[in-house]
């Protein structure tokens, strides 16, 4: 992966869209393998270079630093995480519609750096936000309608509101069968 970066990075500034692509890529193959601080490198040149290039507001960099905090919370710091999704939040929710793939993105890597500190009830509302988008979107048996509803029993659990987390795993269980 590292060669075939170095090998778009040589083709020049024709090719941005490519060597960002391969340097996104080359960082997950990183965080996979275990290797987070050459990872978060890529990914900060990455959404800096993004942000350059196409302005903090753009989709694509949007997106770059949603990758980026979830890329912090791999590596163990969900506080960065959290910080990151915080700075862009506003901007996040203005640029894209309710039911705009970017946002679910967000509001989960949000919910998930959320429940990593402890602020469960805030994880909650986001998981469970995407839960009803997605049982809109694609309806109640849809696997990601299923696995927003689990995070959201997951928060509830964590709430000690076992009622209810009971409850939305029942209603996951039914759906599957």
């Amino acid at each position: 992966s590292r060669r075939l970066l170095a090998a778009w990075s040589a083709l020049g500034d024709g090719y941005l869209d490519e060597v960002e692509t391969a340097k996104n890529n080359l960082a997950v193959a990183l965080l996979d393998a275990g290797e987070p601080s050459e990872a978060l490198q890529l990914l900060e040149e990455l959404a800096d270079a993004r942000d350059a290039r196409l302005g903090r507001g753009h989709p694509t960099t949007l997106v770059s630093l949603i990758n980026l905090s979830s890329a912090w919370e791999t590596a163990g710091q969900p506080e960065e995480s959290l910080r990151i999704l915080q700075n862009i939040g506003a901007t996040v929710q203005e640029r894209f519609a309710n039911a705009h793939p970017s946002l679910i993105s967000f509001r989960s890597a949000y919910a998930s750096a959320l429940a990593d500190v402890g602020r469960y009830e805030d994880a909650s509302t986001l998981f469970l936000e995407n839960a009803r988008v997605h049982f809109e979107r694609l309806g109640p048996n849809n696997p990601e309608t299923l696995q927003a509803q689990a995070n959201g029993a997951f928060t509830w659990a964590n709430l000690k509101r076992t009622a209810d987390a009971a409850k939305a795993c029942e209603e996951i269980l039914t759906a599957i069968e």
